[in-house]
Order: C-alpha cells, then structure tokens, then sequence
C-alpha cells in the first residue's frame, strides 16, 4: 500500500472529535488540520476547512482540500486510516482498542 505518514497528533476529545494530526503523502505533500472523529463504532475524517460568517450570521466552512472523485477520496480515507492505525498502536495512545484486540 501506499505510505502516509502522521505526524502532529494533537488530542481533543470534544464531541466526536478525538484529535487532529498532520499526514505526509508518498509524493511528499502534507495536509496539517486533519481531524479524526469517533462515535461508538464509527470512525471518520475531515480535511481542512476555513470558516467564516455569512451575511446572515451563519457560520459556513468551506473545504480547503478537496477530491475530485468519490474513489479519490475514498482511497485517501483508507490509506490515512491505516496509516493513523499504525500511528496509534507504535505510539500506544490508548486511541481505537477495539482496532487492535485490546
């Protein structure tokens, strides 16, 4: 498979956010601001965003990052996963047991 690489794991543990990290593709770009969410079995991703007001008073995010296909995006979500998978268990964060049989 491909190698990610994270780095940058800061934890959060607000909601479903668990924390955010950086991850360094194989072509050497990196996205920091990535954030890792939880809730009961789920598990999920979201690229970087920017947020701003509406006129209205809203608050709007707009992504940052984006995929141009739903494989595109769907074969990054799985190489970050496996690569944030193998961050927790060498760096023994307590993060995803269930992941590892604990």
């Amino acid at each position: 498979h491909q190698e990610f690489a994270v780095t940058e794991w800061k934890p959060y543990g607000k909601g479903t956010l668990k924390g955010f990290f950086s991850i360094i593709l194989p072509s050497g770009l990196k996205i920091n601001s990535v954030y890792y969410h939880e809730r009961d079995a789920s598990r999920w991703l979201t690229m970087p965003s920017r947020r701003y007001t509406a006129l209205d008073g809203a608050t709007i995010y707009t992504p940052i990052v984006e995929f141009d296909s739903t494989e595109a995006r769907d074969s990054f979500r799985n190489e970050a996963m496996l690569a944030l998978d193998e961050y927790f268990q060498q760096f023994n964060t307590g993060i995803c047991p269930e992941v590892f049989g604990d």
